[in-house]
């Protein structure tokens, strides 16, 4: 979401939001990175500020009062940032795993459900109770949900840019320090 980090984004019902936000950057030490260091946000539109599904162009996002902007001001770093939704599709299974790896996962609950499950080839099934569990999740079909599905040697590739906000440009945006006026 614009001006938020939202790393519970409609997380299981009762359990706590986790937000990053202009309130906890405020409350964050301004010296807490190095003068040359670069924070790199992959979340959701940190680099736009405006709500919007569609924009003209980038300038209408709103990047000046954006979070990434803020953290660049507040830290005095460089931040690199989507204006556009991420996607995380590819980080941690290809596609074309997809399928064999759902399949031994819902084999493998018939004996160890709520235990981590270790999953050919390079994967574990970690216990979650409530992701991903709602009427409309492709998790419940597809037989993960409840798990999160982990990669035991990292993520293959970075998040890249989603297809949305229409209007605005894919990649990282880069955020240089600004003077705030006195």
């Amino acid at each position: 979401m614009p001006g938020a980090i939202k790393l519970n984004f409609n997380g299981p019902f009762r359990t706590p939001a986790i937000d990053f936000s202009a309130s906890e950057l405020s409350a964050t030490r301004k010296d807490a990175f190095v003068p040359d260091g670069r924070i790199y946000s992959y979340a959701c539109r940190t680099g736009a500020s405006k709500i919007w599904e569609s924009f003209s162009s980038d300038a209408d996002a709103g990047m000046e009062g954006s979070l990434a902007q803020k953290m660049a001001n507040h830290y005095k770093v460089e931040v690199h940032a989507f204006l556009r939704r991420s996607f995380y599709g590819g980080i941690l299974r290809e596609k074309s795993t997809s399928l064999a790896l759902s399949e031994a996962l819902k084999e493998a609950r018939k004996t160890q459900k709520g235990q981590v499950i270790e999953l050919p080839s390079e994967h574990q099934a970690l216990p979650h109770p409530g992701l991903a569990d709602g009427l409309f999740s492709g998790a419940v079909k597809e037989g993960t949900s409840g798990y999160a599905l982990w990669r035991k040697a990292g993520g293959i590739e970075l998040p890249s840019t989603g297809q949305t906000p229409k209007g605005l440009s894919a990649g990282m945006h880069v955020f240089t320090p600004k003077s705030s006026p006195s």
